[in-house]
């Protein structure tokens, strides 16, 4: 027996409830984002059209936002007020800085300053 076959609903199994997807495209006119929109929504997603940029020609972009499940907002789109803090220099790193091992020890998430240290410790002395 197949396991999407006619008696079961296919587009259950294939996305799970809650998901998000993104999708960027450069449609020619109105009429061919209404019509990806209207096959979207017939097809029993939820979301809509975020624009970012929408009044440069170059930079402008499309992205089609499909979701399934409850109801939840659409990302906001960029309008050119937010490069200051587009153009950051390094990441900041503000989570936590310690997890815990199966043994119930404080054990170092990856990427931090301790985790790369203690990393070069094992290294030498595995000899690499």
């Amino acid at each position: 027996m197949l396991l999407n076959a006619n008696a079961e609903n296919p587009n259950r199994f294939s996305v799970g409830r809650g998901t998000r997807a993104v999708f960027q495209f450069y449609p020619e006119n109105e009429h061919q984002s209404a019509l990806i929109m209207s096959q979207a929504t017939k097809a029993g997603f939820n979301g809509g059209l975020v624009v970012d940029y929408p009044n440069s020609i170059k930079a402008k972009k499309v992205y089609l936002v499909l979701m399934t499940g409850g109801i939840a907002q659409l990302p906001k789109a960029l309008t050119g007020g937010e490069e200051l803090m587009q153009n950051r220099s390094h990441v900041e790193n503000t989570g936590r800085t310690f997890s815990m091992s199966r043994k119930g020890e404080k054990k170092p998430s990856k990427g931090t300053k301790e985790w790369i240290q203690k990393k070069r410790e094992r290294m030498l002395k595995q000899g690499r």
